[in-house]
C-alpha cells in the first residue's frame, strides 16, 4: 500500500498536471492558454473511509490562465491499486456516480462539483472533488434544528426530482446504474449485522423486541436488503444524515448543503433518504414531521411544469417513508459511534413513526 509521501509524489507530480493538461479546471468552451504552476499537498488523516485502504488529501493547486494565476481547492480521494475487492466495490460506486452523464449534465446543487474521477485512467483509482471545507462548509454534530432539516430535505428533493425529469425528457432509464452494490448487505457484512442487531435487542425493551423480530422475521438481513431493491424510482445517497452533510452559514443561518461520501448511492426509493433524514432528527413532533415531507414534495416536483405535477401524491411520499424506516434504522444504529442511548432512542422513533403497523 503506497505511504503518504508516495500519495503526495503522486498528485504533484502526476495527477494535477495531467488534469491540467486535460483542461479540467476550465470553464465549458474556454480557449484560454493553461499550465500548471504548482501544488500544495496535504494528507487528511481525520477523514475515513468504507475501510482503511482509502486515502484522503486537501491540495491547493495553482493553474495559470493566459499567464494569469487561479488557486483550485481540491479534495482528492485515492485507492492503491493493491486493494481488496470490497474497498474496491466501495469507490467503485462512488466511480458510477460521479462519471455519470445524468449527474455531471444536470443541475444536482447538492453534488460537490467533481473535476476528475476514474478507476484506472490516472494509474490508479482517483477521484477529485472541490474542497467544500476551503469553501466554509462545515459539519454539524448535533440534531439539525428545523431550518437546517428542511434545507436539505429541499436539496434531496429537488436532487430526486431532477433525475426522474431527466429520466422522463431523455426517454432514458437508469439501468447504467444496476452495477451499483448494496455493499452493507452482501453476505461478507452478515456476521457484522448479526452482533449489531444482537446488540440492538439487549438494548431495547422485550416489547420492541418482539415486535421488531416479528417485522423482520428469521433472516432480517435479507429481509432489509430486499426493501433496497423493492422500488427502484431514482437514485438514492443511502446514508443521507448529518454525518454525510456540508453546511453552509451566513450571518448564522444555513445558506446551502451538500452531500458527501456518495460511496453509498444507490438504485432504490426516494424514501431511503427521506427516512435516514428524519428518523435522526425529529424526536417526536409528528405535525413537523408532515411539513417536511410537503415541502419535499414541493422540491421534487419544482422542476416540472404545472400540468405534469400530479405524478406523485403525500400518500405514496408517506408510504415510501414509512416503508424506509427500518432501512434508516439499521443504518444509523449499526455505525460504529453510535451509544446505546442512540439506539433506544432511535427504536423509539421507529414505533412512533408506525414502522410496525403499516403494511412493508
Amino acid at each position: 500500500m503506497e505511504t503518504s509521501e508516495e500519495d503526495v509524489n503522486f498528485i504533484e507530480i502526476e495527477l494535477l498536471p495531467e488534469l491540467v493538461h486535460e483542461r479540467c479546471f476550465c470553464d465549458t468552451g474556454s480557449r484560454e492558454f493553461v499550465e500548471y504552476d504548482s501544488a500544495s499537498v496535504k494528507p487528511l488523516k481525520s477523514e475515513k473511509g468504507p475501510t482503511n485502504q482509502e486515502s484522503y488529501y486537501s491540495a491547493d493547486v495553482i493553474v495559470k490562465f493566459s499567464g494569469e494565476p487561479k488557486i483550485f481547492a481540491l479534495f482528492i480521494k485515492l485507492l492503491p491499486n493493491s486493494a481488496n475487492e470490497t474497498a474496491y466495490d466501495w469507490f467503485l460506486n462512488e466511480e458510477i456516480f460521479y462519471n455519470s452523464h445524468l449527474i455531471r449534465k444536470t443541475n444536482m446543487k447538492c453534488v460537490p462539483k467533481c473535476y476528475a474521477v476514474s478507476m484506472g485512467k490516472y494509474g490508479r483509482p482517483v477521484i477529485v472533488l472541490e474542497d467544500l471545507k476551503a469553501k466554509g462548509y462545515e459539519d454539524i454534530k448535533r440534531k439539525l434544528n428545523f431550518e437546517e432539516l428542511k434545507l436539505c430535505i429541499d436539496a434531496i428533493g429537488s436532487f430526486h426530482g431532477n433525475i426522474m425529469k431527466y429520466v422522463q425528457e431523455k426517454n432514458s432509464s437508469l439501468n447504467n446504474f444496476s452495477p451499483l452494490k448494496t455493499l452493507e448487505y452482501e453476505e461478507e457484512y452478515r456476521d457484522i449485522f448479526q452482533k449489531g442487531y444482537s446488540r440492538i435487542l439487549n438494548l431495547i425493551n422485550s416489547s420492541l423486541s418482539k415486535k421488531l423480530n416479528s417485522k423482520l422475521g428469521e433472516d432480517p438481513f435479507k429481509k432489509l436488503k430486499a426493501i433496497i431493491t423493492k422500488e427502484q424510482t431514482t437514485i438514492c445517497h443511502g446514508h443521507f444524515n448529518q454525518k454525510n452533510l456540508l453546511f453552509k452559514f451566513e450571518n448564522g443561518n444555513p445558506i446551502d448543503v451538500k452531500a458527501v461520501r456518495w460511496h453509498t448511492v444507490k438504485y432504490s426509493s426516494i424514501g431511503m433518504d427521506l427516512a435516514s433524514l428524519i428518523l435522526e432528527n425529529i424526536s417526536n413532533e409528528l405535525e413537523s414531521i408532515e411539513k417536511i415531507l410537503i415541502s419535499y414534495l414541493e422540491a421534487v416536483k419544482s422542476g416540472y411544469p404545472e400540468e405534469e405535477r400530479n405524478f406523485l401524491s403525500m400518500t405514496e411520499i408517506r408510504n415510501t417513508f414509512v416503508s424506509n424506516l427500518f432501512y434508516a434504522y439499521f443504518t444509523l444504529s449499526l455505525e460504529e459511534d453510535s451509544s446505546d442511548e442512540k439506539i433506544v432512542e432511535l427504536s423509539e422513533q421507529l414505533e412512533r413513526l408506525g414502522a410496525f403497523t403499516e403494511t412493508q
